[in-house]
Protein backbone atom coordinates (compact mmCIF):
# COMPACT_ATOMS: atom_id res chain seq x y z
CA UNK A 1 0.00 0.00 0.00
CA UNK A 2 1.34 3.33 -0.61
CA UNK A 3 2.49 5.39 1.87
CA UNK A 4 1.90 8.65 0.13
CA UNK A 5 -1.31 11.40 0.96
CA UNK A 6 -3.74 10.21 -0.84
CA UNK A 7 -5.98 12.98 -2.41
CA UNK A 8 -10.03 12.93 -3.16
CA UNK A 9 -11.92 14.16 -6.47
CA UNK A 10 -15.16 15.15 -5.30
CA UNK A 11 -18.18 15.88 -8.12
CA UNK A 12 -21.38 17.05 -6.60
CA UNK A 13 -24.06 17.40 -9.10
CA UNK A 14 -27.64 18.25 -8.15
CA UNK A 15 -28.36 14.77 -7.35
CA UNK A 16 -25.28 13.07 -6.65
CA UNK A 17 -21.88 13.25 -5.12
CA UNK A 18 -19.10 10.99 -6.58
CA UNK A 19 -15.85 10.75 -4.99
CA UNK A 20 -12.70 8.77 -6.05
CA UNK A 21 -9.15 8.62 -3.88
CA UNK A 22 -5.60 8.03 -5.23
CA UNK A 23 -2.24 8.22 -4.51
CA UNK A 24 0.05 9.67 -7.24
CA UNK A 25 3.37 7.97 -7.12
CA UNK A 26 6.24 7.65 -9.26
CA UNK A 27 5.65 4.40 -11.03
CA UNK A 28 1.92 5.27 -11.12
CA UNK A 29 -1.10 6.11 -9.77
CA UNK A 30 -2.88 4.32 -6.91
CA UNK A 31 -6.81 4.17 -6.85
CA UNK A 32 -7.37 3.43 -3.53
CA UNK A 33 -11.54 3.52 -2.34
CA UNK A 34 -14.19 5.06 -4.77
CA UNK A 35 -17.88 5.82 -3.14
CA UNK A 36 -21.37 7.65 -4.26
CA UNK A 37 -23.55 9.15 -2.26
CA UNK A 38 -27.23 10.14 -3.45
CA UNK A 39 -27.78 14.00 -1.99
CA UNK A 40 -30.29 14.84 0.85
CA UNK A 41 -33.67 16.78 0.31
CA UNK A 42 -31.64 19.13 0.84
CA UNK A 43 -29.12 19.22 -1.65
CA UNK A 44 -24.99 19.38 -0.70
CA UNK A 45 -25.96 22.32 1.59
CA UNK A 46 -27.22 19.24 4.06
CA UNK A 47 -24.70 16.48 2.90
CA UNK A 48 -22.07 17.21 5.20
CA UNK A 49 -23.48 14.50 8.16
CA UNK A 50 -23.97 11.73 5.63
CA UNK A 51 -20.42 12.49 3.73
CA UNK A 52 -18.87 11.94 7.09
CA UNK A 53 -20.99 8.11 7.65
CA UNK A 54 -20.14 7.60 4.12
CA UNK A 55 -16.06 8.15 3.99
CA UNK A 56 -15.67 6.59 8.00
CA UNK A 57 -18.01 3.69 6.63
CA UNK A 58 -15.74 2.90 3.05
CA UNK A 59 -12.74 3.86 4.95
CA UNK A 60 -11.34 6.24 3.35
CA UNK A 61 -8.05 8.19 4.35
CA UNK A 62 -8.13 11.28 2.29
CA UNK A 63 -8.50 14.41 3.82
CA UNK A 64 -7.66 17.10 0.94
CA UNK A 65 -10.61 17.49 -1.56
CA UNK A 66 -10.32 18.71 -4.76
CA UNK A 67 -13.73 19.49 -6.15
CA UNK A 68 -16.64 20.27 -8.70
CA UNK A 69 -19.60 21.33 -7.61
CA UNK A 70 -23.16 22.15 -8.94
CA UNK A 71 -23.43 25.98 -8.36
CA UNK A 72 -25.26 28.19 -10.24
CA UNK A 73 -22.28 30.93 -9.05
CA UNK A 74 -19.58 29.06 -10.44
CA UNK A 75 -19.14 28.78 -14.55
CA UNK A 76 -15.75 29.69 -16.71
CA UNK A 77 -14.80 31.38 -19.63
CA UNK A 78 -11.92 31.52 -21.83
CA UNK A 79 -10.49 34.75 -23.50
CA UNK A 80 -7.09 35.39 -25.37
CA UNK A 81 -5.22 38.60 -24.06
CA UNK A 82 -2.07 40.01 -24.71
CA UNK A 83 0.92 38.60 -23.95
CA UNK A 84 1.17 40.13 -20.63
CA UNK A 85 4.68 39.31 -18.92
CA UNK A 86 3.54 40.68 -15.03
CA UNK A 87 1.53 38.35 -13.34
CA UNK A 88 0.02 41.22 -11.16
CA UNK A 89 -0.93 42.83 -14.68
CA UNK A 90 -2.08 39.77 -16.23
CA UNK A 91 -3.97 38.78 -12.69
CA UNK A 92 -5.96 42.46 -13.12
CA UNK A 93 -6.71 41.68 -16.46
CA UNK A 94 -8.27 37.89 -16.01
CA UNK A 95 -10.27 39.94 -13.19
CA UNK A 96 -11.81 42.56 -15.28
CA UNK A 97 -12.51 39.54 -17.75
CA UNK A 98 -13.77 37.61 -15.05
CA UNK A 99 -17.08 40.43 -14.00
CA UNK A 100 -18.30 40.49 -17.84
CA UNK A 101 -21.06 38.53 -18.84
CA UNK A 102 -22.79 36.79 -15.85
CA UNK A 103 -24.84 34.25 -15.63
CA UNK A 104 -26.38 35.19 -12.56
CA UNK A 105 -26.03 38.22 -10.10
CA UNK A 106 -23.65 37.62 -7.33
CA UNK A 107 -22.94 40.00 -4.68
CA UNK A 108 -18.90 38.95 -3.75
CA UNK A 109 -17.45 37.66 -6.92
CA UNK A 110 -14.12 35.43 -6.39
CA UNK A 111 -12.01 34.37 -9.70
CA UNK A 112 -8.87 32.46 -10.48
CA UNK A 113 -7.25 31.83 -14.17
CA UNK A 114 -4.77 29.47 -15.68
CA UNK A 115 -2.63 29.82 -18.61
CA UNK A 116 -3.73 26.83 -21.20
CA UNK A 117 -2.35 27.85 -24.36
CA UNK A 118 -1.18 30.28 -26.89
CA UNK A 119 -2.67 31.59 -30.19
CA UNK A 120 -2.71 34.13 -32.82
CA UNK A 121 -5.67 36.90 -33.88
CA UNK A 122 -4.55 38.29 -37.19
CA UNK A 123 -1.05 37.24 -36.80
CA UNK A 124 -0.87 39.15 -33.18
CA UNK A 125 0.28 36.64 -30.36
CA UNK A 126 -2.02 35.88 -27.70
CA UNK A 127 -2.17 34.15 -24.46
CA UNK A 128 -5.48 31.71 -23.78
CA UNK A 129 -6.70 32.16 -20.57
CA UNK A 130 -9.27 30.15 -18.76
CA UNK A 131 -10.77 32.05 -16.38
CA UNK A 132 -13.43 30.35 -13.55
CA UNK A 133 -15.50 32.93 -11.01
CA UNK A 134 -17.67 32.17 -8.17
CA UNK A 135 -19.87 33.91 -5.38
CA UNK A 136 -18.20 34.22 -2.47
CA UNK A 137 -21.13 32.79 -0.65
CA UNK A 138 -21.21 29.19 -2.32
CA UNK A 139 -17.50 28.63 -2.13
CA UNK A 140 -18.41 28.94 1.72
CA UNK A 141 -21.04 26.95 2.10
CA UNK A 142 -18.98 24.63 0.51
CA UNK A 143 -16.59 24.97 3.41
CA UNK A 144 -19.23 24.40 5.86
CA UNK A 145 -19.89 21.17 4.38
CA UNK A 146 -16.31 19.72 4.41
CA UNK A 147 -15.59 20.92 7.95
CA UNK A 148 -18.62 18.80 8.87
CA UNK A 149 -17.29 16.34 7.21
CA UNK A 150 -13.87 16.17 8.60
CA UNK A 151 -12.62 17.12 5.13
CA UNK A 152 -9.69 20.22 4.44
CA UNK A 153 -10.21 21.97 1.03
CA UNK A 154 -7.78 21.60 -1.39
CA UNK A 155 -9.21 23.48 -4.74
CA UNK A 156 -12.41 23.83 -6.11
CA UNK A 157 -12.27 24.16 -9.96
CA UNK A 158 -14.58 23.82 -13.26
CA UNK A 159 -14.78 21.15 -16.25
CA UNK A 160 -12.38 22.38 -19.20
CA UNK A 161 -9.42 22.39 -16.58
CA UNK A 162 -10.17 18.66 -15.31
CA UNK A 163 -10.57 17.54 -19.10
CA UNK A 164 -7.27 19.04 -19.74
CA UNK A 165 -5.50 17.03 -17.03
CA UNK A 166 -7.46 13.79 -17.76
CA UNK A 167 -5.41 14.08 -21.46
CA UNK A 168 -2.46 14.94 -19.88
CA UNK A 169 -2.52 11.50 -17.80
CA UNK A 170 -3.71 10.43 -21.11
CA UNK A 171 -0.51 11.40 -22.89
CA UNK A 172 0.23 12.46 -26.44
CA UNK A 173 -1.31 15.87 -26.25
CA UNK A 174 1.71 17.55 -28.55
CA UNK A 175 1.69 15.51 -30.92
CA UNK A 176 -1.94 15.99 -32.23
CA UNK A 177 -5.24 17.76 -32.51
CA UNK A 178 -8.39 16.47 -30.80
CA UNK A 179 -11.58 16.83 -29.42
CA UNK A 180 -13.04 15.79 -26.33
CA UNK A 181 -16.66 15.38 -25.29
CA UNK A 182 -17.71 14.98 -21.93
CA UNK A 183 -21.39 13.62 -21.31
CA UNK A 184 -22.47 14.80 -18.17
CA UNK A 185 -25.90 13.94 -16.06
CA UNK A 186 -27.61 17.33 -17.31
CA UNK A 187 -24.99 18.62 -19.80
CA UNK A 188 -22.55 18.29 -21.97
CA UNK A 189 -18.61 19.89 -22.47
CA UNK A 190 -16.77 19.72 -25.98
CA UNK A 191 -12.98 21.18 -25.37
CA UNK A 192 -10.63 20.89 -28.41
CA UNK A 193 -7.57 20.80 -27.65
CA UNK A 194 -4.18 21.45 -30.10
CA UNK A 195 -0.80 20.39 -29.30
CA UNK A 196 -1.32 20.47 -25.36
CA UNK A 197 -3.04 24.24 -25.63
CA UNK A 198 -6.35 24.46 -25.05
CA UNK A 199 -8.47 26.24 -27.88
CA UNK A 200 -11.95 26.79 -26.71
CA UNK A 201 -14.11 24.43 -24.20
CA UNK A 202 -18.10 24.83 -24.37
CA UNK A 203 -20.98 23.56 -22.69
CA UNK A 204 -24.30 22.62 -23.97
CA UNK A 205 -27.35 21.34 -22.42
CA UNK A 206 -28.68 17.91 -22.21
CA UNK A 207 -32.10 17.47 -21.94
CA UNK A 208 -33.16 15.32 -24.44
CA UNK A 209 -37.07 14.81 -23.78
CA UNK A 210 -39.09 14.17 -27.24
CA UNK A 211 -35.79 14.95 -29.47
CA UNK A 212 -35.28 12.52 -32.04
CA UNK A 213 -32.53 10.91 -32.25
CA UNK A 214 -31.84 10.84 -28.80
CA UNK A 215 -28.15 11.25 -27.33
CA UNK A 216 -26.74 10.53 -30.40
CA UNK A 217 -28.34 13.22 -32.86
CA UNK A 218 -27.54 15.50 -29.42
CA UNK A 219 -23.79 14.66 -29.70
CA UNK A 220 -23.17 14.72 -33.27
CA UNK A 221 -25.55 18.15 -33.61
CA UNK A 222 -22.99 19.78 -30.96
CA UNK A 223 -19.98 18.52 -32.22
CA UNK A 224 -20.52 19.91 -36.02
CA UNK A 225 -21.61 23.21 -34.57
CA UNK A 226 -17.91 23.30 -32.56
CA UNK A 227 -15.95 21.91 -36.01
CA UNK A 228 -17.09 24.65 -38.00
CA UNK A 229 -16.77 27.31 -35.09
CA UNK A 230 -12.79 26.28 -35.38
CA UNK A 231 -12.69 25.95 -38.65
CA UNK A 232 -13.67 29.66 -38.80
CA UNK A 233 -11.61 30.51 -35.96
CA UNK A 234 -8.34 28.63 -37.11
CA UNK A 235 -7.85 28.01 -40.86
CA UNK A 236 -6.81 24.45 -41.09
CA UNK A 237 -7.19 23.37 -37.55
CA UNK A 238 -9.20 19.97 -37.26
CA UNK A 239 -8.73 17.28 -34.94
CA UNK A 240 -7.59 13.94 -35.71
CA UNK A 241 -9.20 11.92 -32.96
CA UNK A 242 -12.88 12.69 -31.10
CA UNK A 243 -11.90 11.49 -26.80
CA UNK A 244 -15.84 10.07 -25.85
CA UNK A 245 -15.91 10.56 -21.90
CA UNK A 246 -19.17 10.04 -19.65
CA UNK A 247 -21.47 7.56 -18.37
CA UNK A 248 -23.20 7.07 -22.02
CA UNK A 249 -25.24 3.96 -22.37
CA UNK A 250 -24.36 1.80 -25.75
CA UNK A 251 -20.78 3.24 -26.28
CA UNK A 252 -20.07 1.81 -28.87
CA UNK A 253 -23.06 2.53 -30.85
CA UNK A 254 -22.24 6.24 -30.36
CA UNK A 255 -18.73 6.37 -30.88
CA UNK A 256 -19.62 4.60 -34.52
CA UNK A 257 -21.79 7.32 -35.17
CA UNK A 258 -20.54 9.93 -34.44
CA UNK A 259 -17.13 8.32 -36.49
CA UNK A 260 -19.66 7.83 -39.14
CA UNK A 261 -21.18 10.95 -39.35
CA UNK A 262 -18.04 13.62 -38.72
CA UNK A 263 -15.78 11.58 -40.68
CA UNK A 264 -13.14 11.64 -37.51
CA UNK A 265 -12.36 8.35 -35.75
CA UNK A 266 -13.90 8.55 -32.07
CA UNK A 267 -13.38 6.27 -29.21
CA UNK A 268 -13.98 6.11 -24.87
CA UNK A 269 -11.61 7.75 -22.84
CA UNK A 270 -9.24 5.36 -21.12
CA UNK A 271 -7.09 6.35 -18.38
CA UNK A 272 -3.50 4.25 -19.41
CA UNK A 273 -1.06 3.27 -15.96
CA UNK A 274 -3.84 3.04 -13.04
CA UNK A 275 -3.05 0.59 -10.04
CA UNK A 276 -6.40 -0.50 -9.45
CA UNK A 277 -4.79 -3.60 -7.33
CA UNK A 278 -5.52 -1.73 -3.61
CA UNK A 279 -9.32 -1.64 -4.17
CA UNK A 280 -9.29 -5.88 -4.05
CA UNK A 281 -12.44 -7.09 -4.64
CA UNK A 282 -13.91 -3.97 -5.77
CA UNK A 283 -11.71 -3.66 -8.66
CA UNK A 284 -14.03 -5.23 -11.46
CA UNK A 285 -17.01 -2.66 -9.77
CA UNK A 286 -14.78 0.44 -10.48
CA UNK A 287 -13.15 -1.13 -13.95
CA UNK A 288 -17.33 -1.25 -14.85
CA UNK A 289 -18.30 1.76 -13.79
CA UNK A 290 -15.23 3.71 -14.40
CA UNK A 291 -16.95 6.98 -17.07
CA UNK A 292 -19.48 7.52 -14.02
CA UNK A 293 -16.07 8.38 -12.37
CA UNK A 294 -14.06 9.71 -14.79
CA UNK A 295 -14.49 13.21 -13.37
CA UNK A 296 -13.74 12.73 -9.66
CA UNK A 297 -10.60 10.45 -11.26
CA UNK A 298 -9.31 13.49 -13.03
CA UNK A 299 -10.02 15.66 -10.04
CA UNK A 300 -8.49 13.70 -7.70
CA UNK A 301 -5.02 13.43 -10.00
CA UNK A 302 -5.59 18.03 -10.59
CA UNK A 303 -5.21 19.93 -7.60
CA UNK A 304 -3.02 23.07 -7.01
CA UNK A 305 -0.22 21.08 -7.69
CA UNK A 306 -0.62 20.43 -11.34
CA UNK A 307 -3.06 23.31 -12.21
CA UNK A 308 -3.44 27.40 -11.20
CA UNK A 309 -6.94 27.95 -11.75
CA UNK A 310 -7.83 26.99 -7.96
CA UNK A 311 -11.23 29.05 -6.62
CA UNK A 312 -9.57 28.20 -3.11
CA UNK A 313 -6.42 29.89 -3.42
CA UNK A 314 -6.92 33.24 -1.17
CA UNK A 315 -8.86 31.26 1.55
CA UNK A 316 -5.91 28.73 1.51
CA UNK A 317 -3.50 31.91 1.32
CA UNK A 318 -5.52 33.39 4.18
CA UNK A 319 -5.69 29.91 6.71
CA UNK A 320 -1.86 30.05 6.06
CA UNK A 321 -1.13 33.53 7.15
CA UNK A 322 -3.81 32.07 9.98
CA UNK A 323 -1.60 29.25 10.62
CA UNK A 324 2.24 31.06 10.79
CA UNK A 325 0.61 33.79 12.97
CA UNK A 326 -0.66 31.43 15.50
CA UNK A 327 2.81 29.65 15.36
CA UNK A 328 4.76 32.61 15.93
CA UNK A 329 2.61 33.66 19.16
CA UNK A 330 3.26 30.02 20.19
CA UNK A 331 6.72 30.22 19.60
CA UNK A 332 6.92 33.43 21.15
CA UNK A 333 5.42 32.10 24.36
CA UNK A 334 7.59 28.82 24.45
CA UNK A 335 10.79 31.11 24.01
CA UNK A 336 9.70 33.02 27.07
CA UNK A 337 8.89 30.37 29.17
CA UNK A 338 12.19 28.32 28.55
CA UNK A 339 14.10 31.65 29.37
CA UNK A 340 12.68 31.43 32.69
CA UNK A 341 13.05 27.79 33.45
CA UNK A 342 16.89 28.49 32.25
CA UNK A 343 16.83 31.33 34.47
CA UNK A 344 15.36 29.29 37.26
CA UNK A 345 17.50 26.35 36.65
CA UNK A 346 21.03 28.45 37.02
CA UNK A 347 19.77 29.94 40.55
CA UNK A 348 19.09 26.37 42.09
CA UNK A 349 22.49 24.86 40.10
CA UNK A 350 24.32 27.71 41.84
CA UNK A 351 24.52 26.18 45.30
CA UNK A 352 23.76 29.19 47.33
CA UNK A 353 20.28 29.91 47.49
CA UNK A 354 19.60 33.47 46.34
CA UNK A 355 16.42 34.33 47.92
CA UNK A 356 15.89 37.64 47.07
CA UNK A 357 16.63 36.30 43.19
CA UNK A 358 14.32 33.58 43.83
CA UNK A 359 11.30 35.84 45.39
CA UNK A 360 12.19 37.97 41.81
CA UNK A 361 12.16 34.80 39.78
CA UNK A 362 8.65 33.35 40.98
CA UNK A 363 7.08 37.46 40.74
CA UNK A 364 7.93 37.24 36.85
CA UNK A 365 6.04 33.78 37.00
CA UNK A 366 3.30 35.58 38.52
CA UNK A 367 3.63 38.03 35.59
CA UNK A 368 3.61 35.52 33.00
CA UNK A 369 -0.25 34.75 32.86
CA UNK A 370 -1.42 38.57 32.25
CA UNK A 371 1.32 38.62 29.71
CA UNK A 372 0.20 35.05 27.45
CA UNK A 373 -3.65 36.94 27.91
CA UNK A 374 -2.21 40.00 26.87
CA UNK A 375 -0.38 38.46 23.59
CA UNK A 376 -3.89 36.78 23.06
CA UNK A 377 -5.17 39.77 23.61
CA UNK A 378 -3.55 41.50 20.37
CA UNK A 379 -3.17 38.46 18.44
CA UNK A 380 -6.79 38.97 18.48
CA UNK A 381 -7.34 42.40 17.78
CA UNK A 382 -4.69 42.17 14.86
CA UNK A 383 -6.64 39.35 13.06
CA UNK A 384 -9.92 41.70 13.59
CA UNK A 385 -7.75 44.34 11.83
CA UNK A 386 -6.56 42.25 8.15
CA UNK A 387 -10.40 40.87 8.58
CA UNK A 388 -10.76 44.73 8.41
CA UNK A 389 -8.27 45.52 5.66
CA UNK A 390 -9.34 42.86 4.08
CA UNK A 391 -13.10 43.59 4.06
CA UNK A 392 -11.78 47.39 2.60
CA UNK A 393 -9.49 45.70 -0.02
CA UNK A 394 -12.48 44.01 -1.67
CA UNK A 395 -14.80 47.35 -2.14
CA UNK A 396 -14.47 49.24 -5.14
CA UNK A 397 -14.93 53.05 -5.10
CA UNK A 398 -13.06 55.87 -3.08
CA UNK A 399 -11.02 53.97 -0.15
CA UNK A 400 -10.50 57.29 1.10
CA UNK A 401 -13.63 58.25 1.41
CA UNK A 402 -14.73 54.80 3.39
CA UNK A 403 -11.96 55.16 5.22
CA UNK A 404 -13.00 58.54 6.66
CA UNK A 405 -16.29 57.75 7.06
CA UNK A 406 -15.58 54.63 9.07
CA UNK A 407 -13.08 56.97 11.46
CA UNK A 408 -15.93 59.20 12.00
CA UNK A 409 -18.08 56.59 13.09
CA UNK A 410 -15.50 54.89 15.58
CA UNK A 411 -14.94 58.44 17.18
CA UNK A 412 -18.43 59.46 17.90
CA UNK A 413 -20.28 56.58 18.48
CA UNK A 414 -21.83 57.25 22.25
CA UNK A 415 -21.57 54.64 24.56
CA UNK A 416 -25.30 53.97 24.95
CA UNK A 417 -25.25 52.58 21.22
CA UNK A 418 -24.68 49.75 20.12
CA UNK A 419 -23.99 48.88 16.50
CA UNK A 420 -25.38 45.16 14.75
CA UNK A 421 -24.83 45.85 11.29
CA UNK A 422 -22.50 47.98 9.33
CA UNK A 423 -22.91 47.51 5.80
CA UNK A 424 -21.68 48.92 2.29
CA UNK A 425 -24.03 48.27 -0.26
CA UNK A 426 -22.95 49.06 -4.37
CA UNK A 427 -26.20 49.88 -6.50
CA UNK A 428 -26.62 50.61 -10.21
CA UNK A 429 -25.72 54.02 -9.56
CA UNK A 430 -24.77 55.14 -6.36
CA UNK A 431 -23.14 53.27 -2.61
CA UNK A 432 -25.03 53.41 0.54
CA UNK A 433 -24.08 52.62 4.06
CA UNK A 434 -26.78 51.25 6.13
CA UNK A 435 -26.46 51.41 10.07
CA UNK A 436 -28.69 48.74 12.58
CA UNK A 437 -28.48 48.42 16.14
CA UNK A 438 -30.09 50.54 19.58
CA UNK A 439 -29.55 52.78 21.76
CA UNK A 440 -30.32 52.04 25.19
CA UNK A 441 -30.67 54.35 28.01
CA UNK A 442 -32.58 55.09 31.22
CA UNK A 443 -35.23 57.26 29.76
CA UNK A 444 -36.69 57.81 25.97
CA UNK A 445 -35.57 61.50 25.71
CA UNK A 446 -31.91 60.55 26.64
CA UNK A 447 -31.50 57.26 23.87
CA UNK A 448 -33.73 60.16 21.32
CA UNK A 449 -30.74 62.95 22.22
CA UNK A 450 -27.78 59.87 21.34
CA UNK A 451 -29.59 58.88 18.61
CA UNK A 452 -30.39 62.53 16.68
CA UNK A 453 -26.54 63.54 18.16
CA UNK A 454 -24.55 60.59 16.49
CA UNK A 455 -27.06 61.03 13.30
CA UNK A 456 -26.52 65.06 12.88
CA UNK A 457 -22.83 64.38 13.08
CA UNK A 458 -22.55 61.65 10.49
CA UNK A 459 -24.63 63.57 7.88
CA UNK A 460 -22.41 66.21 8.14
CA UNK A 461 -20.08 64.28 6.75
CA UNK A 462 -18.95 65.97 3.45
CA UNK A 463 -18.36 62.11 2.27
CA UNK A 464 -22.09 60.95 3.17
CA UNK A 465 -25.00 62.22 1.19
CA UNK A 466 -28.69 62.21 2.06
CA UNK A 467 -30.59 59.75 4.75
CA UNK A 468 -33.76 58.09 5.58
CA UNK A 469 -34.58 55.80 8.10
CA UNK A 470 -35.29 52.41 7.09
CA UNK A 471 -36.42 51.08 10.73
CA UNK A 472 -37.54 52.83 14.17
CA UNK A 473 -38.99 51.65 17.39
CA UNK A 474 -38.25 52.63 20.74
CA UNK A 475 -39.82 49.91 23.53
CA UNK A 476 -38.93 49.17 27.07
CA UNK A 477 -36.68 46.24 28.24
CA UNK A 478 -35.23 44.66 31.51
CA UNK A 479 -31.55 44.56 32.38
CA UNK A 480 -31.82 42.58 36.14
CA UNK A 481 -34.17 44.54 38.05
CA UNK A 482 -33.76 47.99 36.42
CA UNK A 483 -36.29 49.47 33.43
CA UNK A 484 -34.48 50.80 30.30
CA UNK A 485 -35.57 52.36 27.04
CA UNK A 486 -34.45 50.87 24.50
CA UNK A 487 -34.78 52.72 20.29
CA UNK A 488 -33.99 49.81 17.68
CA UNK A 489 -32.89 51.47 14.46
CA UNK A 490 -32.00 50.91 10.88
CA UNK A 491 -31.01 54.04 9.21
CA UNK A 492 -29.62 54.21 5.19
CA UNK A 493 -27.44 56.76 3.54
CA UNK A 494 -25.65 57.59 0.16
CA UNK A 495 -22.13 58.03 0.11
CA UNK A 496 -20.98 60.30 -2.47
Amino acid sequence: MASAEPLIGLEATSKTIRLVELVTLPTGIEVTNFATLELPQGGLKDAGPKLQSLLQGEDFRGKKVNALLNYPSIDYLQVPLPPIKSKTDLSLAAAREAKKDLKSPVEELICAYELVGESEDKGAPKKEVLIARASTKDTKEYFRVLKEADLHFNSITVTPSVLLNLFKIRGGLKEETLAGILVGEEKGTIVILHQGNLRFPRDFPLKLTGEAGGLQARLIAELKRSLLYLKQRVRGLEPQRIILLGDINKPQEVTEALTREVGIKTEMYLPPGLDLSPLGERMEEFRDSLQQFILPLGLAWNGPERSELNLLAQEVQSQKMVGWAKMAVEAATLLFVTLLVLRFTWLWIDGHPHWKNITMLNADLSELQPKLKEMDRVNEERKQQELKLALLGKIKGPKDGWAKILRTISLNIPPEMHLELLELRETPTDWSLKLKGQVIGADASLINKRFNEFFSLLLTSPDVGEGRIESDKTSSVMKGSTSLSQRDFAVVTKVK
